[in-house]
């Protein structure tokens, strides 16, 4: 869980909100913490993650299983998933 916040030297691993929900999906995903929903779970830390930074993902309950899925099977890195999850974000801006 502490993936996304890591870093060396000062420097961040995972410098943007985008790149800080993929390693957190990607870990939850990968690394089964769960006996099951995993996936579900670690979509919803991502959009969760993201809605505290200010986005909201905006993509299909289709979209969202297949990345999902995509994560699962390893076709899809943290660099690859936090490019979708940043081409299917928007800000959220406050009134």
């Amino acid at each position: 869980m502490a993936r996304p916040i890591s870093g060396f030297g000062g420097n961040a691993f995972y410098p943007t909100p985008f790149a800080k929900a993929a390693a957190l999906m990607e870990s939850v995903i990968q690394r089964h913490a769960f006996v099951d929903g995993n996936k579900r779970t670690g979509l919803l830390a991502a959009v969760f993650l993201l809605e505290e930074e200010g986005y909201e993902v905006r993509a299909s309950q289709q979209q969202l299983a297949d990345v999902a899925v995509d994560v699962a099977d390893h076709n899809l890195d943290v660099e690859g998933l936090a490019r979708w999850l940043e081409e299917h974000a928007a800000q959220i801006y406050w009134s």
